[in-house]
């Protein structure tokens, strides 16, 4: 049995293709997929329909994946910005960015899928 391993894909469903068609070549029978499915990248939307449609997969949680389902964010904290104010566009980056793509999962529906595909 050839098992395929995926890891941070972070929304680049381009780059998930193209390791895809490599990975046809090489008659994968399973997958494990290791997190980091979504955030950052362009394509949000298009690399989880993708992923979830894997043969024979198994998810794994990344710390963007539960950034994404949760409250939680990577630093800097509001706190930290408090006290140095200079992170506050840094902050702001972050906290834009992670809630743009949690927006269009949840908007296309994806957001339940990756809380229970992605433990």
């Amino acid at each position: 049995m050839r098992i395929g391993l995926l890891s941070d894909i972070h929304g680049n469903r381009h780059a998930l293709e193209a390791v895809l068609v490599d990975a046809a070549a090489r008659e994968i029978d399973a997958w494990w997929v290791l997190g980091d499915l979504a955030a950052i990248g362009p394509d949000p939307v298009g690399t989880v329909e993708v992923v979830a449609n894997l043969p024979h997969a198994e998810f794994v949680r990344g710390n963007t994946d539960r950034y994404l389902l949760s409250d939680d964010r990577p630093p800097p904290h509001a706190a930290e910005v408090a006290e140095n104010p200079k992170l506050l566009p840094l902050f702001a980056l972050i906290q834009r960015s992670f809630a743009w793509t949690a927006g269009a999962l949840a908007a296309h529906g994806w957001m339940d899928w990756l809380d229970g595909a992605a433990n």
